[in-house]
């Protein structure tokens, strides 16, 4: 569920995998849209979820896929899958605290989330004492839980909502439900959290900014804002424009597809330092329909590769993403790449961002 499985044309196989690990980026998923709507603040999320993990997998791989990234904080969902076996509530509840200490040993802020229902009546039935046992560990030790549970289920029957999770196996969220269990995740953990820790420029003279007039205030042409280029060509039906939000410092480049059969892709060029460690950032609205960003690497050894920063089918207004990565070697300049698939959508980018860490003394 975390990874996305249920999400059409994306889920488990479309996230890019960081190099050396299972940790998926920037997919259609939980954590992609809880970055998202917390508007800054669930900065640089990671999804270490592996589709049909029980938690005993997750507690054996707990150093290696979140210790080893030294991060703030930790959303644990497992059970689902203990629940077909069914592993005994000891077991469970053995994991689940394993989980829970190796975090706290490491400084990580665990936060736990109970198992969201499933259409099978025996199943239903482990779930319901796995979450009895979580809400209690979780009252008694202080940990913050979203109850998820009680957001998927229909009060009537006790099966999944399977309508507002866009769901189509009576299991997994599908992209409305990854959007509006991300944006619980955000509205929940988000006033835990401060301001926002998503970096994005505010200042069109930001010389730390590698992105060429990442806030858009350059000359208009063909509804491009000087220097977005277009890659490739643009189909019937695709139409670029510059616009503005009084909420968003600048101006923001929109690409608007209306029933297009093939998709369209904007893109501005950055030259970084081979070896650096870079953050690419930027606040994005869009409508339903699929879009998202690419960070496309030309090298002059000619093993191009791209990074998946951001790829979300479901609406956004003002939304934040984040992604960090290691320039390669051999790496001339990166194309941050504004996508949108075939269909209908519009999205816009404001505050385009990428800050070399390496050079800040940030890492």
């Amino acid at each position: 569920m975390t990874r996305g499985l249920g999400a059409t044309s994306r889920g488990d196989s479309w996230p890019p995998i960081l190099t050396g690990t299972t940790i998926a980026v920037a997919g259609e998923s939980i954590p992609t849209y809880a970055m998202l709507y917390s508007g800054g603040k669930l900065a640089k999320t990671a999804n270490a979820g592996i589709s049909g993990n029980t938690t005993a997998q997750m507690f054996a791989r707990i150093q290696t896929d979140v210790v080893a990234y030294n991060p703030s904080m930790c959303v644990v969902l497992g059970g689902t899958n203990d629940s077909a076996s069914p592993v005994s509530l000891k077991d469970f509840a053995a994991n689940m605290t394993g989980i829970v200490r190796a975090l706290w040993k490491a400084g990580i802020a665990p936060v736990l989330c109970t198992i969201p229902t499933i259409n099978s009546a025996p199943q239903r039935r482990t779930i319901g004492n796995y979450n009895a046992w979580l809400r209690r560990f979780a009252a008694q030790n202080g940990i913050p839980l979203l109850d998820y549970y009680a957001l998927s289920v229909d009060p009537a029957t006790g099966n999944l909502l399977q309508s507002a999770m866009g769901n189509q196996d009576g299991t997994h969220p599908g992209n409305v439900g990854n959007a509006l269990l991300g944006k619980y995740v955000a509205d929940t953990l988000g006033p835990l959290i401060g301001a926002p820790a998503t970096r994005v420029s505010s200042d069109g003279t930001d010389s730390l900014n590698l992105v060429p007039d990442g806030l858009n205030f350059g000359t208009v042409s063909s509804g491009l804002a000087a220097p977005w280029g277009v890659y490739g060509t643009l189909p019937s039906g695709a139409t670029p424009s510059v616009v503005t939000d009084p909420m968003v410092p600048g101006k923001m480049q929109q690409l608007a597809l209306a029933g297009t059969t093939a998709g369209a892709t904007l893109y501005k060029r950055i030259t970084p330092t081979p070896g650096h460690r870079i953050v690419i950032s930027g606040t994005v609205t869009k409508t339903t329909g699929a879009a998202g960003f690419q960070a496309y690497i030309n090298t002059s050894n000619q093993t191009d590769t791209y990074n998946q920063l951001l790829d979300v089918t479901e609406a956004v207004t003002r939304g934040r993403f984040s992604m960090e990565l290691t320039v390669p070697a051999n790496t001339n300049s990166i194309d941050i790449k504004l996508a949108v698939q075939p269909g209908t959508a519009t999205i816009a980018v404001g505050q385009l961002t990428a800050y070399d860490l390496t050079a800040q003394s940030l890492v």
